[in-house]
């Protein structure tokens, strides 16, 4: 999940969250809704703040470009193939 924290025309601070950074990336790639002059207060990926400094209208290039390869949410252990995870189990020896 992707949270965006920004000030508004009358200086008060707003949070809009989309689901997934595809969604977030549609949100800002044509007309936005939120205008391009406001000023972005803290840009959150999975909980961890992203370093993004600047004005709405600079994230849609900013992100765009931005790896978020450590970003991810380290919570799953396993591999992920495709849409799904393979979990590796260690089974202990049965007792004697």
């Amino acid at each position: 999940m992707i949270k965006l924290k920004y000030l508004d025309s009358y200086h008060i601070e707003r949070t809009v969250s989309y689901e997934d950074y595809d969604e977030f990336l549609l949100a800002f790639s044509g007309c936005v809704t939120i205008p391009d002059s406001f000023t972005v207060l803290s840009l959150s990926y999975n909980d961890q703040l992203l370093p993004f400094q600047g004005k709405i209208g600079e994230l849609y290039r900013s992100m765009s470009q931005f790896d978020l390869t450590s970003y991810k949410n380290k919570k799953e252990s396993g591999t992920e193939i495709g849409n799904s995870l393979e979990f590796d189990f260690i089974v202990p020896p049965p007792h004697s």
